[in-house]
């Protein structure tokens, strides 16, 4: 899929009508056709320090306006978001025969804003907590993979910059580009239909990520963006769909094999979205690798 700039050029009257200006970060149309945070685990990738994104902190700079029929008041827009809502910890190098997803299962969120103007022309946002009536037909998500170094500092924000097209986004004073992306090196599925479900007493849209794995060693953190196919029932156009929203996630570990230290007991969110009948790994206790030689009898 080639992921389109937002634009301030739509029409107020389309379902979304992009509002500010983003980084032209364009892919193919051929690798969306071909394609088939929150935890609640508190036991980190051994050995590395880890951070935790600001849940307040979203991208991108350009937040998508949508309208949804029937749904809008006069005078009313909604606004697109994103939230890690699980981030993975860790998990354990790809390989053909022994195929590993990230763990626990990346785990996205929808949210949607009201939009209306004031008398003094000032913009009053209010989030929508409840999504009974929305439809998640079309609503898709997709992730790309980026590198990044030890961190010194386990409470670091992302941090957007305006000083290089490039750069996407500031971690502890490390500098994520654009051109470091390894979405190459993921496998599995990186576009995922939203899921409608009941959550803390909320029914919610979320986007899980039950099958990803990572070719290589090495830290990364995910990506998360949003798109809606149904703004094109038909093909997709060349120039690619807007992006509406996206968001960075929290650092997680690929280990090899060999170092692999073992996986948590799954997260409570992780249970309970596999109610629903997602397809998801879920351990009622912690599952540690057992070495060859501990393996040996006496």
């Amino acid at each position: 899929m080639r992921p389109a700039a937002a634009s301030s050029s739509f029409s107020r009257s389309q379902r979304y009508a992009p509002i500010d200006s983003s980084p032209d970060h364009r892919g193919t149309r051929e690798a969306y056709l071909q394609s088939p945070s929150y935890a609640s685990s508190s036991i980190p990738p051994p050995h590395r320090r880890t951070w935790e994104p600001d849940p307040r902190v979203s991208r991108p700079e350009a937040v998508a306006a949508a309208r949804f029929s029937g749904l809008q008041r006069e005078g009313e827009d909604l606004r697109a978001g994103l939230l890690e809502l699980q981030r993975p910890l860790l998990g354990r190098k790809y390989a053909i025969k022994d195929r590993r997803p990230l763990d626990p299962p990346p785990i996205a969120k929808l949210q949607l804003y009201r939009t209306v103007e004031d008398r003094r022309g000032w913009e009053q946002k209010q989030l929508i907590e409840d999504y009974s009536e929305f439809s998640e037909l079309g609503l898709i998500c997709h992730v790309d993979l980026f590198p990044v170094p030890k961190m010194t500092d386990s409470h670091c924000v992302p941090q957007s910059s305006d000083e290089d097209s490039d750069v996407v986004a500031s971690l502890d004073g490390y500098l994520i580009r654009e051109s470091s992306k390894c979405s190459t090196a993921l496998a599995g599925e990186t576009f995922v239909q939203a899921a409608k479900l009941e959550y803390k007493g909320s029914v919610v849209l979320l986007f899980i990520f039950p099958d990803i794995s990572v070719r290589t060693e090495g830290i990364f953190i995910l990506r998360y963006r949003f798109f809606d196919l149904s703004l094109f029932p038909g093909e997709i156009p060349a120039g690619g769909l807007p992006i509406l929203a996206e968001c960075y996630g929290g650092t997680f570990e690929i280990f090899s094999t060999k170092n692999f230290p073992g996986l948590p007991e799954s997260t409570e969110l992780t249970k309970h979205v596999a109610k629903y009948n997602i397809r998801v790994n879920v351990r009622e206790t912690r599952r540690s690798r057992i070495r060859k030689q501990e393996a040996r009898p006496p």
